[in-house]
């Protein structure tokens, strides 16, 4: 996980293409993202970026690196918002069992919206004067 947050770091710092801007931006020390890009560099054996006072450029090497970056990182964003989605959304089925006057006077008015507002729920509704045992099933 360190390289894909190394990663990250990276392709924010080379699309800025300064230091001190990327880690403005990422609130962190200019010292620390310099410190994660050469550890990065070492990693991976070869160097992404030429420095002077004045600017950083990008090696040969860093352009390939960086459009291959901006790729994961932009799969690993996607990947987050889809879990996120996918634990932030209820999904499955629903069973409720209620006495017919309750589900006329109060539930009906409210099912229409509820269902569209949760397209990934499966309702099913029982209308029963008797009580129910929802996980008996008697």
């Amino acid at each position: 996980m360190d390289d894909l947050r190394d990663i990250t770091l990276f392709a924010d710092m080379a699309r800025a293409r300064s230091f001190s801007a990327a880690a403005a931006r990422l609130t962190l020390p200019a010292s620390t993202l310099s410190c994660r890009i050469a550890e990065l560099q070492r990693g991976w054996g070869t160097k992404f970026l030429h420095r002077t006072t004045r600017r950083v450029d990008l090696t040969e090497a860093g352009t390939l690196f960086l459009a291959r970056c901006a790729q994961i990182v932009e799969a690993a964003r996607h990947t987050r918002q889809d879990l996120c989605d996918l634990t932030q959304t209820p999904r499955g089925t629903l069973h409720l069992s209620v006495t017919p006057d309750f589900g006329t006077s109060f539930l009906a008015p409210m099912l229409a919206s509820f269902c569209q507002t949760h397209p990934g729920l499966d309702l099913h509704l029982g209308l029963s004067p008797a009580r129910v045992d929802m996980l008996g099933g008697a």
